[in-house]
């Protein structure tokens, strides 16, 4: 029995209580929601001690296959779930799973991997039992220097260099593989000397080749847009500024800031102070609309509400604007701005921009401001804009676009797709993809470029391992304005 066997032998029955003041439970919620889940498939819970995970994929409706290497944790996992038919425990170790090739859909792994003997080696093994087109979900520590957590919990890693684990993914033969922030952090203290360690949680997901592999990809990117910006708008609703929004680097801004980032000085004295608090914008759209009296608006990925607001005003009471977002929390606090900015004409959708809840040419305008870039399927989104347009209706957004073909190392980190970075498209691609779509008159103007400390410590992690260094990666991203036309029906 090795040391950390023996370890978790011992507090298999205190677990869930030791295990509470470790990691809080809205980590499960994130873990599984990088994952498309589906009613019964089958899920392989690997180091599932005493059923953290397990307890959820159960209540989705998963059948699960709960492995550790612990006879008495399984037996505490028994014990609380019952041991329903949907659930089945094995005993076994990372390095030689107890689950046939291709037998699960997906492979859920928290805080497993630091104490394995080979981290490669198992993410090699938990990508052998996936079946094509399956989802693998990992979260565990970013790497550390606590010391004591190897003699007192038994951890063989100090957790992991978010570079590495990609590589590891990679290198196992699986797909799309991402690291993202959990924001949330482990935390513990030693029982010998008062230290203290609080170490930030990754989430890594990847997909093993095969099935549809786009669509499992597609829903991970929008579950983590939809976790940061449920979380700006939580921020935003107790008073607290949402953060910071695309095209700026600082965790969080006064309102004088986000007025100006935005280019709403003009305009700020029409607006909530929870509108602009919420706002994430990185130009502004309405500016470029040249709305009219009558119009009728579509916002995409409304957010907050201050371009629905503003649209709204310029618009009047004898028309109407539109807003769509795929957030409740940002739909709902958009909806108390707009009770607070007393505007009527305004009606607030919920859904994606690849599927806009709204008839055929019955819209005049378009708006979006930095959102675009954070669809997985940008022509899927521009094809509903051109479809919602009346014949030679108006498209006006402000986004983010690459100046030139950006490094994979920064698209497929999932923190830098939901901060703008990752999705966004180069700008000929933009100018391709809106004349696909239909569009005519297409012109995008530069505003801002970002300079590299704007991407954060993870952005210069993945900038090192694409062997881009920041002066090379100066001007790469930048903010625009870009205008289009539906032509006029012939």
């Amino acid at each position: 029995m090795t040391d950390s066997t023996a370890y978790f032998e011992s507090v298999a029955t205190n677990w869930d209580e030791i295990r509470r003041d470790l990691f809080p439970d809205d980590l499960r919620d994130k873990a599984l929601a990088a994952a498309p889940l589906r009613p019964g498939a089958l899920a392989a819970d690997l180091g599932a001690g005493t059923g953290f995970l397990s307890e959820g994929l159960l209540a989705r409706g998963l059948r699960v296959v709960a492995v550790d290497r612990s006879p008495s944790m399984l037996a505490e996992l028994e014990r609380r779930l019952g041991a329903p038919g949907e659930l089945e425990t094995r005993r076994g170790t990372a390095e030689s799973l107890p689950i046939a090739d291709g037998e699960v859909d997906f492979v859920f792994a928290n805080m497993f991997l630091h104490h394995v003997e080979d981290p490669a080696a198992a993410l090699a093994e938990m990508a052998r039992i996936l079946a094509p087109g399956g989802t693998l979900v990992l979260t565990d520590l970013d790497a550390h220097e606590h010391e004591f957590l190897r003699r007192e919990q038994h951890d063989r890693w100090l957790g992991f260099a978010r570079a590495d684990v990609v590589a590891w993914l990679e290198a196992a033969g699986l797909e799309g593989a991402a690291v993202g922030d959990t924001r949330d952090a482990c935390c513990s203290s030693s029982c010998c000397g008062g230290e203290k360690a609080e170490i930030s949680v990754f989430l890594a997901t990847a997909t093993k080749p095969g099935g549809d592999v786009t669509a499992g990809r597609d829903e991970a990117l929008r579950q983590a847009v939809r976790r940061r910006y449920a979380q700006a708008a939580r921020q935003a609703a107790t008073g607290e500024p949402a953060g910071c929004g695309c095209g700026c680097g600082a965790e969080s801004e006064s309102v004088e800031a986000i007025v100006s980032r935005g280019h709403y000085a003009a305009d700020a004295g029409e607006l909530p102070k929870g509108a602009v608090e919420a706002s994430l914008g990185c130009a502004n759209p309405v500016a470029l609309a040249d709305l009219r009296p009558g119009e009728t608006v579509l916002d995409l990925g409304s957010g907050g509400g201050v371009d629905v607001i503003l649209s709204a005003r310029r618009v009047g009471p004898e028309g109407r604007v539109y807003g769509l977002d795929m957030t409740d929390e940002m739909l709902d606090l958009a909806r108390r701005n707009a009770a607070e900015a007393g505007v009527g004409n305004v009606e607030l959708l919920r859904g994606l921009i690849e599927d806009v809840p709204l008839p055929d040419a019955s819209v005049d305008v378009v708006l979006s401001n930095c959102v675009i870039n954070l669809t997985p399927d940008k022509p899927r989104a521009l094809a509903e804009a051109f479809r919602v347009l009346r014949p030679g209706g108006r498209f006006a957004v402000a986004d983010i676009v690459s100046t030139r073909p950006m490094p994979a190392a920064l698209r497929r980190r999932v923190e830098l797709w939901s901060a703008c970075v990752g999705g966004a498209l180069a700008v000929d691609e933009y100018r391709d993809a809106l004349a696909a779509a239909g569009f005519e008159d297409v012109d995008l103007e530069i505003v801002t470029t970002w300079d590299p400390a704007d991407f954060g410590a993870v952005g210069e992690e993945a900038l090192a391992a694409s062997g881009l260094t920041p002066q090379a990666a100066q001007g790469l991203i930048a903010s625009a304005l870009v205008r289009a036309r539906k032509p006029l029906a012939r």
